[in-house]
């Protein structure tokens, strides 16, 4: 692992369960690094060299300070993650099961937030595979439909 997501209800008890983290994994010879938090009093006491450094802004939403966690990215300011799935065009391209799929697949959500969406997608999968071409038989992985 290296990466924690974790919340408190108020910057005290932020503070004592960073303490609580940092003593523990001090124990087994790990140092916890790229702290950050959206309350900058939470963050009093931690070494420079342990804080997050600035995120490299090379998604397209804004300039505003972002770091990535999990494989998300999230922007302390506000206290929120932001989502960036990028799907080919299908221009003059098959329209396939297999690549339906794969956009659906692209979808990384470990902590489940955007599950609605996911299962809005995994419905939209189910109805294609219900699909049957002229001689109402099923279309196989390869064949769907052609973009026109």
């Amino acid at each position: 692992m290296d990466d924690v997501i974790t919340g408190a209800n108020d910057v005290e008890e932020a503070k004592i369960i960073r303490s609580e983290l940092d003593e523990l994994l001090r124990t087994g010879e790990f140092r916890l690094r790229k702290w950050v938090s959206n309350n900058e009093d939470a963050l009093v006491g931690v070494v420079e060299d342990n804080l997050a450094p600035p995120f490299e802004n090379d998604v397209d939403f804004d300039a505003e300070r972002m770091v990535k966690t999990l494989g998300l990215v999230w922007e302390p300011r506000t206290d929120t993650f932001r989502f960036k799935i990028q799907f080919e065009e299908a221009q003059a391209v098959a329209l396939t099961k297999r690549k339906v799929l794969s956009c659906i697949a692209k979808v990384f959500d470990p902590l489940g937030l955007v599950g609605p969406v996911v299962t809005k997608a995994k419905m939209f999968m189910q109805q294609i595979w219900e699909l049957k071409d002229t001689a109402q038989k099923a279309l196989d992985w390869t064949i769907m439909c052609r973009h026109r």
